[in-house]
């Protein structure tokens, strides 16, 4: 990430905005997919994604895109309850 990129997340973090840090990470036939809260923008962009602590992990996905669980993703960055809550 850009220092602007990071400035910039962890101020509209700051000042109550909704912003996340989407990482998706490919090795050894692995494909995960993560979202952290804006505020680790700053940890995730000097740290090894290996070493970032869990509970940074606002969601964590495997299996690829079509093993990840796309409603789920979709009510972390809109705030909204998954599909199957919804009434």
């Amino acid at each position: 990430m850009r220092p602007t990129q990071v400035s910039w997340l962890d101020r509209r973090h700051r000042l109550g905005g909704r912003c996340f840090v989407i990482v998706r990470q490919m090795k050894a036939g692995e494909d995960k997919l993560f979202v952290f809260n804006g505020d680790a923008a700053k940890y995730l962009a000097t740290a090894n994604l290996d070493r970032v602590p869990l509970s940074m992990v606002v969601a964590a996905y495997g299996g690829g895109p079509g093993g990840w669980d796309w409603d789920d993703l979709r009510s972390h960055l809109t705030g909204q309850p998954p599909k199957a809550l919804r009434q």
